[in-house]
């Protein structure tokens, strides 16, 4: 894995011309970020976009190594809205939690490291929903990606889940079992539409967890493997899907395009790599939301 300071990665980014996607007043503020965090040392960023509009704002992402071996690593989110002027800029949190076994003995493995990263008050408040929801897996899939919490937005009572990649099939079962109120029919139809793009695409969910519910908001997201013979095309088809039901907008469609397949940017020993990291489509209820896509980059080392 290769590693670079975050100013690194926001000096190529500088130097690369996407019109469609970001603004130059976005970029210029992202100098607020690297002001604080430039020299941190990351695997991967990622810039987020809306699809479906012409705002040019982005929140950016960065992955850090985690000390704590069942944690690996973890990611800051920094929201647009925050970073933009620089004065206030809390991240939300994104812990790994692929370590995070699904089982009936979820809860009592792993309420240490809960009431550490999550806090102990807000663990306690959300432990019967936790449970259930992490229980509820059992079959669907083997364990969680990621656990977030996003203090910056006002969400101090909830947490964010995200499960590992599952069937379409497994998917709609397991929120069903969670007794999800949204329309089953609307995120099935969508994701038979991806799955003959690339048969071999699997899905997951995320959602808010509260004390007596999850939330009606979920993403579904998949990602199309850097390693797929069908890689740009499978992309481009994805965006030409969006593009024909009116959630995305042709011109960001192409500077998407344009940057997974931008060539490798050379600064001093390593390169930099542009990459599509994952798509996310969001729903609430009965209406699908918005899309967006998560534009991200990592170093390799030259041989």
């Amino acid at each position: 894995m290769g590693i670079m300071q975050i100013s690194a990665f926001l000096s190529c980014f500088r130097q690369q011309q996407y019109e469609a996607l970001f603004s130059a007043e976005c970029i210029n503020a992202l100098t607020h970020i690297e002001n604080k965090y430039g020299t941190w040392l990351s695997p991967k960023v990622i810039y987020e976009t809306e699809l479906c509009n012409h705002c040019k704002n982005i929140d950016f992402s960065v992955q850090l190594l985690s000390m704590d071996p069942l944690i690996g690593d973890y990611w800051l989110e920094f929201d647009y809205d925050e970073y933009c002027c620089g004065q206030k800029m809390t991240p939300s949190v994104f812990y790994n939690a692929s370590a995070f076994v699904v089982s009936s003995e979820w809860w009592t493995n792993y309420q240490t490291h809960m009431e550490k990263y999550i806090g102990s008050d807000r663990a306690t408040s959300l432990e019967t929903q936790l449970k259930k929801t992490v229980v509820a897996l059992d079959g669907f899939c083997s364990s969680l990606f990621q656990i977030g919490k996003m203090d910056s937005r006002g969400e101090k009572k909830s947490v964010r889940i995200y499960t590992r990649d599952m069937s379409h099939e497994h998917l709609i079962n397991y929120l069903q079992k969670m007794q999800w109120t949204g329309d089953y029919s609307l995120i099935s139809q969508w994701m038979t539409q991806l799955k003959k793009i690339n048969e071999r695409l699997e899905f997951t969910v995320s959602f808010d967890v509260m004390p007596d519910r999850i939330s009606s908001k979920i993403g579904i997201e998949f990602t199309i493997p850097l390693s797929a013979m069908t890689y740009y095309e499978d992309i481009k088809n994805a965006l030409n899907l969006f593009i024909q039901q009116g959630v995305c907008v042709p011109e960001k469609a192409e500077d998407i395009i344009r940057w997974s397949n931008a060539p490798a940017f050379q600064l001093e020993n390593q390169k930099i790599i542009n990459m599509i990291t994952h798509i996310k489509l969001q729903f609430d209820s009965d209406k699908m939301l918005k899309a967006k896509c998560y534009l991200g980059q990592i170093p390799k080392r030259n041989p």
